[in-house]
Protein backbone atom coordinates (compact mmCIF):
# COMPACT_ATOMS: atom_id res chain seq x y z
CA UNK A 1 0.00 0.00 0.00
CA UNK A 2 2.61 2.56 0.85
CA UNK A 3 4.77 1.65 -2.45
CA UNK A 4 1.27 2.29 -4.53
CA UNK A 5 0.07 5.24 -2.48
CA UNK A 6 4.69 6.87 -3.06
CA UNK A 7 4.05 5.68 -6.86
CA UNK A 8 0.79 7.59 -7.12
CA UNK A 9 2.59 11.12 -5.46
CA UNK A 10 5.40 10.76 -7.56
CA UNK A 11 3.28 10.27 -10.75
CA UNK A 12 1.24 13.03 -9.66
CA UNK A 13 4.24 15.58 -8.78
CA UNK A 14 5.91 14.84 -12.17
CA UNK A 15 2.93 15.40 -14.31
CA UNK A 16 2.51 18.33 -12.03
CA UNK A 17 5.23 19.97 -13.13
CA UNK A 18 4.99 18.72 -16.67
CA UNK A 19 1.87 20.11 -17.67
CA UNK A 20 1.30 23.11 -15.75
CA UNK A 21 3.39 26.45 -16.24
CA UNK A 22 3.06 29.15 -13.25
CA UNK A 23 2.43 32.68 -13.96
CA UNK A 24 4.81 34.14 -11.88
CA UNK A 25 8.71 33.56 -11.48
CA UNK A 26 12.04 34.35 -10.53
CA UNK A 27 15.68 34.28 -12.14
CA UNK A 28 19.33 34.52 -10.85
CA UNK A 29 22.64 34.53 -12.90
CA UNK A 30 25.84 35.21 -12.29
CA UNK A 31 27.82 37.66 -14.76
CA UNK A 32 31.23 37.25 -16.46
CA UNK A 33 31.93 40.53 -18.16
CA UNK A 34 35.33 41.27 -20.62
CA UNK A 35 36.01 44.88 -21.31
CA UNK A 36 36.26 45.32 -24.61
CA UNK A 37 36.76 48.88 -27.07
CA UNK A 38 39.49 51.48 -26.46
CA UNK A 39 39.65 51.77 -22.88
CA UNK A 40 39.48 48.10 -22.41
CA UNK A 41 43.44 48.18 -21.20
CA UNK A 42 42.36 50.15 -18.01
CA UNK A 43 40.11 47.29 -16.58
CA UNK A 44 39.88 44.21 -15.16
CA UNK A 45 37.76 41.41 -15.92
CA UNK A 46 34.25 41.96 -13.99
CA UNK A 47 31.76 39.69 -11.99
CA UNK A 48 28.26 40.45 -10.79
CA UNK A 49 25.02 39.06 -10.32
CA UNK A 50 21.40 39.58 -12.14
CA UNK A 51 18.17 38.69 -10.45
CA UNK A 52 14.87 39.23 -11.18
CA UNK A 53 11.29 38.06 -11.21
CA UNK A 54 8.55 38.27 -13.67
CA UNK A 55 4.32 37.53 -13.82
CA UNK A 56 2.99 36.17 -17.12
CA UNK A 57 -0.24 38.53 -18.35
CA UNK A 58 -1.15 36.32 -21.15
CA UNK A 59 0.34 33.81 -22.76
CA UNK A 60 2.82 36.06 -25.15
CA UNK A 61 2.77 38.93 -22.56
CA UNK A 62 5.18 39.00 -19.53
CA UNK A 63 6.19 42.10 -16.90
CA UNK A 64 8.92 41.68 -15.36
CA UNK A 65 11.75 43.40 -13.03
CA UNK A 66 14.95 42.55 -13.71
CA UNK A 67 18.00 44.29 -11.57
CA UNK A 68 21.74 43.73 -11.06
CA UNK A 69 25.30 44.35 -10.46
CA UNK A 70 28.28 44.16 -12.08
CA UNK A 71 31.70 45.13 -10.83
CA UNK A 72 34.77 45.90 -12.75
CA UNK A 73 38.58 46.54 -11.35
CA UNK A 74 40.51 49.14 -12.17
CA UNK A 75 44.32 48.33 -14.28
CA UNK A 76 46.33 50.04 -11.54
CA UNK A 77 49.73 49.69 -13.81
CA UNK A 78 47.79 51.29 -16.31
CA UNK A 79 46.00 53.87 -14.76
CA UNK A 80 49.65 54.46 -12.51
CA UNK A 81 51.31 55.33 -16.24
CA UNK A 82 48.72 57.38 -17.36
CA UNK A 83 49.11 59.53 -13.91
CA UNK A 84 52.58 59.62 -14.16
CA UNK A 85 52.85 60.88 -18.10
CA UNK A 86 50.15 63.94 -16.96
CA UNK A 87 52.57 64.94 -14.14
CA UNK A 88 55.57 65.01 -16.62
CA UNK A 89 53.30 66.75 -18.77
CA UNK A 90 52.42 69.14 -16.13
CA UNK A 91 56.41 69.35 -15.18
CA UNK A 92 57.18 70.34 -18.67
CA UNK A 93 54.27 72.87 -19.03
CA UNK A 94 55.28 74.41 -15.55
CA UNK A 95 59.18 74.60 -16.72
CA UNK A 96 57.94 76.52 -20.36
CA UNK A 97 56.34 79.00 -18.22
CA UNK A 98 58.73 79.26 -16.00
CA UNK A 99 62.64 78.50 -16.88
CA UNK A 100 64.20 79.81 -13.75
CA UNK A 101 62.22 77.05 -11.31
CA UNK A 102 61.32 79.01 -9.18
CA UNK A 103 57.83 79.58 -7.73
CA UNK A 104 56.18 82.30 -6.28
Amino acid sequence: MKKLLLLSLVLLLISDLSYSQKAYGSELSATVAIPTGPSSEYYNTGYGAIGGFYYDMESNWRLGLTLGFIRFGVNSTEVLNIIIRAMAQLVDFIMIWNPTGVLG
